[in-house]
């Protein structure tokens, strides 16, 4: 049992565990155990921090208590699951401790349904009939502030736990302000239209369950391996296995047919969509069925490794938090909150009204890369892993839409010169400049570019890489994923496949860019006319939770192929790379 306690503050335990950032089963069996505590509200495990946080109830549970539960927990889990040591475990400064979905999404106590949306909707209600039916406003007051107790708890915890302020005491500060003021309609309404955005999230995120056909089978599979003949249920599947799929059977590995014919219905999260004939050559994936003919499919991919396996993967774990664009957003609107403070301060002494004081505190500091995290990268991630390229985290994605110098290292990679051909009209389309590496005077002089970031390598399965942590590594082929190296894997080599991975990066960048726009330049504008004409705060809120609802919850548009390459063959006059470089360049060349 190797643990930290990061933060144990009443009701809320903070532990790094390193063995949650590659062990999933692991870490799911804990996440059970402990919610299987009593007086144990919620936990909740973030693999890319290593991190696994409880909130428990306090007046039945002492915190020395529940962090002894815990440790009973951790215990447990590590004899459910025994350690078998392979590579040492990443050191905590080698490790992203701090973590970021606490400053993209704040973690909070599991509200009950009664103080999400009871306390807001009841005091939206009090102040729309204070007038008309000579409510007290004291009593309308305490049903307002009532409704905003969430913020005014996150804004308490952070200073508790950080001693600093977070973009949560502006919106304390600005329904507290408006309710002292007499103000209730604009603070009540706010309080109901974003709880009841939150209350909609929740019931729209639905749990992917792993795919039973990928868990188990009552029915056997005939497979062929090492010439013999064998009776297998799909748990016991292996790469390199030949299986004889059936007319009604469901397809339960990734790979190329290599005999027979026969009609597949291709099924998308449980639904068949279409019906295609296949033939020899063909590859077929899990989750389809087979409706009619017989086929021999080769495995190349088993279990969470199949397409269908990474997706579920990618639903459950959400790993878009390591987003360095929503890293950057989060400690900019951090570093705002007091400027913000000033100028509303300003606003005040300038004009002596409380009410153009106050817009100042509404202003968004890019929320809409927040919202775009659930939405954009997480689809956008799921979208690649379906075109056959697997992209493990928003980082890499990132890195792979800022991608501008590609590299191809031949010493452990099979590149066919059609390939090459391929990937040079590649990265005619894209803009990129590409290398091939052929020696270690390659690499040597490849190093010596001034250039950290932008670069990515193509390497072949099993390959040491050599280069700059901050390079890009790009898996061509390669048949196992480890969860310890998440780098992006091109799961059937294409260089299709590939381009179509980096068109999906740059749109995924792209939809978060407009997002942002469409959230922050109405929000400016209300801001503005807020301070200058004393706008009614009620068209900040409906402004502001129009433009994130549209963001938020507007179905998403599918993410387009690349268009067809401009050359399928080299250009008249392009020649290679290599022929393009200056003289002193011209060390790495292109085969």
């Amino acid at each position: 049992m190797d643990y930290q306690v990061l933060h144990h503050s009443p009701g809320r335990l903070r532990l790094h565990i390193h063995r949650l950032r590659h062990d999933r089963a692991y870490g799911q069996t804990l996440e059970n155990l402990v919610l299987a505590l009593p007086l144990v509200l919620g936990a909740r495990l973030n693999r890319l921090a290593a991190s696994l946080v409880v909130h428990y109830y306090t007046p039945g549970l002492a915190p020395g208590n529940a962090e002894a539960l815990v440790a009973k927990c951790l215990d447990q889990a590590d004899t459910a699951h025994p350690l078998v040591p392979t590579e040492p475990f990443p050191t905590p400064s080698a490790t992203a401790i701090r973590d970021w979905e606490a400053e993209v999404e704040a973690e909070r106590p599991p509200e009950s349904d009664w103080e999400r949306l009871g306390f807001p909707l009841m005091s939206l209600t009090l102040a729309l009939l204070a007038a008309p039916w000579e409510i007290p406003p004291l009593v309308v007051g305490i049903a307002v502030l009532a409704g905003a107790w969430p913020w005014l708890q996150r804004t308490q915890a952070r200073w508790i736990e950080e001693q600093s302020i977070s973009v949560d005491l502006l919106d304390t500060l600005w329904l507290g302000l408006h309710t002292l003021n007499g103000e209730f309609i604009a603070p009540a309404l706010k309080t109901s239209l974003v709880s009841g955005r939150a209350d909609l999230r929740d019931r729209r995120r639905e749990f992917s369950p792993y795919p039973s056909f990928l868990l188990n089978s009552d029915q056997g599979i005939t497979v062929e391996r090492d010439r013999e003949r064998l009776n297998l249920t799909t748990v016991e599947l292996q790469p390199g296995d030949r299986l004889w799929i059936e007319a009604g059977q469901i397809i339960p590995v990734d790979g190329p047919i290599v005999a027979g014919v026969g009609m597949l219905g291709l099924v998308h999260q449980g639904q068949t969509l279409t019906t295609i004939s296949v033939k020899p050559e063909q590859f077929v994936y899990a989750g389809s069925q087979l409706l009619s003919g017989q086929i021999q499919v080769a495995t190349t991919r088993v279990g969470w490794q199949t397409r269908i396996g990474l997706v579920t993967e990618l639903r459950q774990a959400e790993p878009v938090y390591d987003s360095q664009l929503a890293q950057a957003q989060a400690q900019f609107a951090h570093q705002a909150v007091l400027p913000t403070l000033a100028l509303s301060g300003c606003v005040l002494a300038a004009t002596g009204n409380l009410a153009p004081a106050l817009a100042p505190l509404q202003l968004d500091f890019g929320s809409g890369i927040q919202l775009s995290l659930r939405t954009v990268f997480l689809s956008a991630l799921i979208a690649a892993a379906q075109a056959g390229v697997y992209v493990p985290s928003a980082a890499r994605l990132e890195c792979l839409a800022h991608l501008q110098v590609l590299v191809v290292d031949q010493r452990g990679l099979d590149i066919t010169p059609l390939e090459m051909m391929e990937l040079e009209c590649l990265a005619t389309d894209t803009g990129l400049k590409l290398f091939t590496i052929t020696g270690l005077a390659d690499v040597d002089w490849l190093m010596e570019l001034d250039q950290t970031r932008g670069i990515g390598v193509i390497t072949g399965p099993g390959q040491a890489f050599d280069y700059s942590p901050n390079w890009l590594r790009i898996f061509w082929g390669s048949h196992t994923i480890h969860p310890q190296e998440p780098e992006i894997v091109v799961l059937e080599p294409t260089v299709r496949k590939l381009h179509w991975a980096i068109t999906i990066a740059h749109q995924a960048l792209a939809r978060t860019y407009q997002n942002t726009a469409l959230i922050s330049l109405p929000n400016l504008i209300i801001v503005a006319a807020g301070v200058m004409t004393g706008l009614s705060p009620v068209m900040n809120v409906l402004t502001n939770n129009a433009t994130a609802f549209l963001v938020e919850f507007l179905p998403q548009p599918p993410f387009l192929p690349p268009p067809a390459s401009r050359s399928l063959l080299p250009l008249p006059g392009l020649g290679t790379v290599a022929q393009n470089l200056p003289e002193n360049e011209k060390k790495v060349k292109l085969s």
